[in-house]
């Protein structure tokens, strides 16, 4: 039936009241969540980390299972991975602030927004406020990055070529208002 349901709708339903529930009375299954965390279908890796919801908001659950799979997901572009691993980490931090205070700093370089903002809803207003900090100052630094690598891009993008000269012996790649960016090899 996940494979079948193409929106959160009913994966989340199926996933955290079904398969949950399932694999909290039958832990043998819990080979069959690893097969669907690895999934090519995105709804089906969602549902693998919704069904450990459940126990993880009580306290309990498989937190290492549920790192192992928020780990290989966290450098994923769908939307609805992002929002359901932070999602999971909100539902956690509600009983064990601790166990998702250590894994946000942890991966602060590689945590998306949504999966940031969801994961410390919940935290105590001293986490939230010093993972917030730090996270804004990775953002700038990675931002700043993005930005002199769009600069130079845009630069090569417009330039001209400028033949060698007096004035420009290396035969530097110059913007139309004349100023250079780049080198030529």
């Amino acid at each position: 039936p996940v494979r079948g349901s193409f929106t959160w709708a009913y994966v989340d339903n199926l996933a955290a009241s079904v398969t949950g529930s399932l694999v909290e009375r039958h832990p043998e299954l819990g080979s069959e969540l690893d097969r669907w965390a690895e999934d090519e279908s995105f709804w089906v890796r969602r549902a693998a980390m919704l069904a450990l919801m459940g126990a993880l908001r009580r306290g309990a659950g498989d937190w290492k299972r549920f790192i192992r799979y928020a780990d290989a997901m966290l450098d994923e572009k769908e939307f609805f991975i992002r929002k359901a691993i932070g999602w999971v980490l909100r539902e956690t931090s509600k009983k064990r602030p601790e166990r998702v205070r250590s894994y946000v700093a942890s991966r602060l370089r590689r945590l998306s927004g949504v999966t940031f903002r969801e994961a410390v809803k919940r935290l105590p207003e001293a986490d939230k406020r010093r993972l917030r900090a730090a996270y804004a100052a990775r953002s700038k630094k990675a931002s700043g990055r993005s930005r002199r690598w769009a600069a130079h891009r845009r630069c090569a993008l417009n330039a001209l070529r400028v033949s060698p000269s007096p004035d420009n012996p290396g035969g530097r790649l110059g913007s139309r208002d004349g100023s250079t960016c780049l080198r030529t090899p």
